[in-house]
């Protein structure tokens, strides 16, 4: 990944804590789920990040696309 300069000897990933810290003070995600055919479909939605499970939670209906999506193609 040349183009991203991310094959130098200077580079180093960010630690986990920058990404849970930004997490943690949002509560706006976006979703993308796929079909069971392989459908992308993406929207925002409003979450929670749980840094100590490592689980992010939000709440739909089940006959919401995203519902669908995930119950078959977890």
């Amino acid at each position: 990944m040349s183009d991203y300069g991310v094959d130098t000897d200077e580079w180093q990933a960010l630690p986990w804590s920058w990404a849970a810290q930004l997490l943690g003070d949002n509560k706006n995600f976006w979703v993308g789920t796929a079909s069971a055919g392989g459908r992308p479909h993406s929207l925002p939605v409003w979450g929670v990040w749980d840094d100590e499970r490592h689980r992010f939670m939000f709440s739909c209906a089940s006959t919401l696309r995203k519902a669908a999506n995930l119950s078959a193609n977890p």
